[in-house]
């Protein structure tokens, strides 16, 4: 059973509870209170089973509308939209699935679907560091007892035959992992099976809830974390930090390497994704970062400091102490040199992510005098033909 938002006029074609009793039997499923029950027929709440979770409605009218108060009671269900299998949420906003085999129900227009969750588990057998951190999901506990299996990346927790089931647990990386998948089978024919969504949170008063708060923040960094977009963002602005305003697409791509592989110049570092040691050699022993550069080279080469940075710079290299020996404090400076403290535009600071500096166009190379051209030889005067006698 699922209980709609607020407001919602009632359950969608198929999902609907039919009976007072099934009523009853839903809402202390989902541990909601049937209070002192309202059984009757009128056509100012939703058709079938709501409560305002302190009391059951029953409306058994033929019609009936939304009500700001209640939620209705449904069967488990899900929204699919035929074009892409999102699901759909309601007010327009849907999100990706994980369908099994990429299928998902065909049609024309958005339609629910009776669903049931199911767990089963992933590997039969020890899998590889690969394979557990490509399928592995559901977090884990740690174990009171020791490792069955202890050699390798990926120890064993589980029976003491040696045996894998739903409820092994697989250590890797030091993070501990259920061997087991949730997903959601659409009860209709059961061709059709979707990853079944993560919730950390359901309620705040829920137990654990700070540390199920936490978890999720860790999920969403983590995620970021390994974005394949990440070694490319990181590598280029400790470049622009460290090394230049703008670095070539060859040197960025290798900074993101080292990030990445954990490698540079044939040396490993960590040999890990993310290794920043690997990533610092990278930006500062770079041949673009080591090279000598001569001529117009030197007017786009180098970095370029943000206004307010070198006016703090400057003042530190006076020594600058206030008279009094009081702190010191600057009026706004936004007006003069474009930055000041706490005054940027937007919340992405003075500066967007993907800033590029304008940059100066080369100027032309004057065109080559054309050569003047050769004047034509005299030609020799023909000598004159003689007489006849």
């Amino acid at each position: 059973f699922m209980a709609l938002p607020k407001g919602s006029g009632g359950c969608p074609a198929g999902t609907e509870i039919a009976s007072d009793a099934d009523c009853r039997a839903a809402l202390e499923a989902l541990d909601m209170s049937v209070g002192n029950p309202w059984v009757g027929k009128t056509d100012w709440v939703p058709v079938g089973c709501t409560t305002n979770g302190e009391k059951m409605y029953w409306n058994f009218n033929d019609h009936g509308r939304g009500h700001n108060d209640l939620m209705p009671i449904c069967k488990a269900h899900v929204v699919i939209r035929p074009d892409d299998g999102a699901l759909m949420l309601g007010r327009g906003t849907a999100i990706p699935l994980q369908w099994r085999e990429g299928r998902w129900p065909p049609g024309e227009t958005p339609s629910a679907h009776l669903i049931s969750a199911r767990t089963r588990a992933l590997f039969s057998k020890v899998p590889t560091t690969a394979e557990a951190v490509a399928a592995l999901k559901i977090g884990a506990p740690k174990p009171q007892h020791g490792c069955q299996v202890c050699a390798g990346n990926v120890k064993v927790y589980g029976s003491p035959n040696g045996s894998v089931d739903v409820n092994t647990v697989f250590e890797v990386h030091g993070n501990f992992y259920l061997n087991a998948e949730s997903v959601v089978v659409l009860t209709s024919d059961g061709q059709y099976t979707f990853r079944n969504p993560p919730i950390f949170l359901r309620s705040t008063s829920d137990p654990h809830a700070m540390i199920q708060a936490h978890a999720e923040v860790n999920s969403l960094i983590d995620h970021l974390f390994h974005q394949s977009n990440t070694p490319v963002f990181v590598g280029k602005r400790l470049i622009q930090r460290f090394a230049t305003s703008n670095p070539s697409r060859q040197y960025i791509r290798d900074v993101g390497n080292a990030f990445r592989t954990g490698m540079y110049g044939g040396i490993t570092f960590g040999g890990r994704y993310g290794d920043l040691a690997a990533t610092v050699a990278a930006v500062l022993l770079h041949p673009e970062a080591r090279a000598q550069k001569t001529d117009t080279e030197t007017t786009i080469d180098g970095a370029l400091r943000e206004p307010i940075m070198k006016f703090i710079h400057m003042m530190r290299s006076m020594e600058y102490q206030d008279t009094a020996r009081e702190q010191v404090v600057f009026k706004e400076l936004q007006n003069v040199i474009g930055q000041f403290p706490f005054q940027s535009p937007t919340v992405f600071n003075f500066y967007r992510a993907d800033f590029e500096l304008p940059m100066p166009m080369p100027e032309p190379e004057p065109e080559a005098e054309p050569e003047p051209e050769a004047e034509p030889e005299p030609e020799a005067e023909a000598e004159p033909e003689a007489e006849p006698e």
